[in-house]
This record gives C-alpha cells, sequence and structure tokens, in this order.
C-alpha cells in the first residue's frame, strides 16, 4: 500500500491544504479518517525547530574510527581485473565481513569500491576494511581473529606482489571493537512515551483529528510524523499492540487503537533535547483529547518528575556521545549506528 506524500505539509494549516498536498487517491483516504467535521488547529503547541545544518556524510572508503583497516600496495600498480581475482570471493572464505576500496592512478586517496573499477584501471592501492562491531569474538579471540585476517590478506596480496600493512594492531582493534560495541549497545536506543488507553480502545478517527490537529501528518510506514520545519521526521506515533500502522480505513469503520506511541532515534536526532519536549507537550495534547494513562517505554508511570529525571538522563547521554567523538546525527554517529 503507498504511504501517503506530504512532502511540503508541516504545519499552519487548513483541511484545503493538507488535501491539496496530497495525490488525489491518499487524500480521499486521508478525509475517510478525518471525516467532515471541522479540524481544531493548536499546531501552535509544536512550533517549528531551527534545525542546525547536518555534516555531510563522511566520504567512501577506510574509516579509522570504527573499522579495522588494512592497506595494501605494492611497488608498481596493477590492473583491477587482476587485484579483483586475487581477492575473489572465494579466496576470502573465512575473512569475515570485509570490503574493498581501491584508489586508482591519478586519484590516490580518492577511495571507490573495488567492483565499480573497469578490469583495465590502474590501481596503485586497496584497503581491506572490517566494521568493529561487527566483530563477535572478545579479548584472545578477538585478537586471533583479527591476526588471522591478516595473514590471509598477506598470502592474496603476495600472490600479485602487494604488501599488507595494518593500520593497528589486532590488540589495540580488539579494545577499540570491545569499546564500540558498548557504546553501540548503550545509545542505539528510542526515546520513547506511550499513552495508555483505561478501559476501551482510543477510536483511530479521534486519533487521526488529535495529530492532524496538532501538526502531525501521515506518511511513511502508515505513521504519523512530526516534522518541525525539518526534512525528515523528528518524532514519530505508532500504535501500541495491533495494529502498529494507521490505516484510513479502519479511522473511517470505527475502528480502535489499544494504546499509542511516540518515539524518536536518539542517535540521529539533529535536536533530541527539543525534540524530547516538543513530543512531552504532544503527549499531554494527546491526553487531554483522548484520555488515557502516560507510560514510560519499560511501562511505569510517566509522571512529571519521570519526564525531568528521563529528560536528564537524555542530556547526559548526549553529552556522553559528544566526549567520545559520536554525537547525536554527527557523520560518524550516523554511520555507526
Amino acid at each position: 500500500m503507498t504511504p501517503a506524500k506530504f512532502t511540503g505539509f508541516r504545519y499552519n494549516y487548513s483541511m484545503a491544504e493538507a488535501m491539496a498536498q496530497a495525490n488525489v487517491e491518499d487524500a480521499w483516504r486521508v478525509r475517510l479518517a478525518l471525516g467532515p467535521e471541522p479540524l481544531e488547529n493548536v499546531s501552535y503547541l509544536l512550533p517549528p525547530l531551527l534545525i542546525p545544518p547536518s555534516l555531510p556524510p563522511l566520504p567512501e572508503g577506510p574509516h579509522d574510527p570504527t573499522e579495522f583497516v588494512l592497506d595494501i600496495t605494492g611497488e608498481r600498480p596493477l590492473l583491477a581485473g587482476a587485484v579483483r581475482s586475487a581477492f575473489a570471493v572465494d579466496k576470502r572464505v573465512g575473512m569475515g565481513l570485509s570490503h574493498l576500496w581501491a584508489t586508482r592512478r591519478g586519484r590516490e586517496g580518492q577511495w571507490r569500491s573495488l567492483n565499480e573499477f573497469p578490469d583495465d584501471s590502474s590501481l596503485v592501492a586497496l584497503t581491506m576494511t572490517w566494521e568493529l562491531t561487527g566483530i563477535f569474538t572478545e579479548g584472545v579471540e578477538a585478537i586471533a581473529e583479527l591476526s588471522g585476517y591478516i595473514l590471509r590478506a598477506r598470502a592474496l596480496a603476495n600472490s600479485v606482489g602487494w604488501n599488507v600493512i595494518p593500520r593497528e594492531t589486532p590488540v589495540a582493534a580488539s579494545t577499540r571493537a570491545a569499546r564500540l560495541t558498548v557504546l553501540k549497545v548503550r545509545f542505539a536506543q528510542s526515546i520513547e512515551m506511550r499513552l495508555s488507553p483505561q478501559g476501551r480502545a482510543f477510536p483511530d478517527r479521534s486519533i487521526w483529528r488529535a495529530l492532524y490537529g496538532i501538526g502531525l501528518v501521515w506518511g511513511s510506514g502508515d505513521l504519523f510524523h512530526w516534522f518541525g520545519g525539518a526534512d525528515v521526521p523528528l518524532f514519530s506515533v505508532s500504535g501500541l499492540g495491533h495494529p502498529t500502522r494507521f490505516l484510513p480505513e479502519r479511522a473511517a469503520e470505527g475502528e480502535g487503537s489499544t494504546g499509542l506511541s511516540l518515539a524518536f532515534e536518539l542517535p540521529v536526532s539533529p535536536s533530541p533535547l527539543e525534540v524530547y519536549d516538543r513530543m512531552s507537550v504532544a503527549l499531554s495534547y494527546l491526553r487531554q483529547k483522548l484520555g488515557g494513562q502516560p507510560l514510560a517505554s519499560d511501562g511505569s508511570e510517566l509522571d512529571a518528575n519521570r519526564l525531568f529525571d528521563d529528560r536528564d538522563t537524555l542530556s547526559d547521554a548526549i553529552q556522553e556521545m559528544a566526549r567520545v567523538g559520536i554525537a547525536p546525527n554527527s557523520p560518524d554517529a550516523r554511520r555507526l549506528f
């Protein structure tokens, strides 16, 4: 089923403007969900954010902070076809999930995937890389695994007269792999608030009308999204239990939902604290319109004290991510997570 496309529709809208932003089929379906009555417009409760410009993504090629990297080169260039044959997939059995990057003569340091080069390209260097968070062994076993990668890579490189130079020792790489894995587990989290009905389910039509009234739109994944002036959703609303998606036809038929989940992903959020605050306001408004009980992601009561405590915890997490060089929405964070 094709999701609705509200690419330009953000806030301060009328029903007519909302329908104009959707294609004909989606506009008809949204009208079914919202019903004929005028919508309350309280989008001023969620004023748009001043989103800092995102730094460009990291360039293609080896990435030392999050990868184990082997440099492979020699005294003379080699044709891409010969390199590809020497490092063919069937010859790299037992070498984990590696990636091969190459640079050609005249473009030294500009890395592209080895498979992108025509056979007659003159290559001057190759790198093999492994994501450190993809190293599932630890300690002595991880050191042995990485040492094995070096030995196998050297055997393949020697077959074409090239050499292998690791950018760090297996000991150092295994230590960083363990540290990055801990960081990824700790910070790869959704920031979530819930609204659970007390008794009967929330009517889907009431959900649609409340969310549209506060400035969210229905779209990708059949969920509701708040853009707040950004080009991507800053937080989204899904259903708790089954179904998690919202279909206009269900609202038109009088169906209900057994709860709401408001959430965003910390690692890729451009303004986590500000989004948290807007999401708290949205939760309060939804409670006013729908009733129900606010809950934390663990199912415990989400009262004002818990909201403030969770915000402090989020602030601490943001500061710690910045200290270790993976601030939310930074190129390194987008790559790691």
